[in-house]
């Protein structure tokens, strides 16, 4: 939530700045390249800044994923070893019940929950 945050914070200032270059684009032309280049130049830095906050999220989320992704692991092997060693109907029980639980906690990892 917090990057979510962040993130909207930095795009607000390349909104700002791409509507206020449009309206005052005749201004702009009107000092020539000077001007544009001073433009060019603020928003380059504002998609920078914006960039930055867009990987820190979409790093953050994949380390998540694959932390989620390594405890399922886990979770399933640890069932599987011990239902080989416990033997009976439990092992299956338990290995088809762990796999349902990572299967179905995979599934709301689309990067929506809060």
């Amino acid at each position: 939530r917090e990057l979510r945050r962040l993130d909207s914070l930095a795009r607000s200032p390349l909104y700002e700045g791409f509507s206020e270059a449009l309206a005052g684009l005749p201004t702009i032309r009107a000092f020539g390249e000077k001007a544009r280049a001073y433009f060019l130049a603020q928003h380059s830095r504002k998609i920078d800044e914006s960039a930055r906050t867009i990987f820190a999220s979409t790093a953050a989320s994949q380390w998540f994923s694959f932390r989620l992704q390594l405890i399922g692991v886990v979770v399933v092997t640890t069932v599987a070893v011990l239902g080989v060693f416990v033997g009976g109907g439990v092992g299956g029980q338990a290995g088809t019940y762990s796999i349902s639980t990572v299967v179905d906690g995979d599934s709301g990892n689309s990067g929506g929950g809060g």
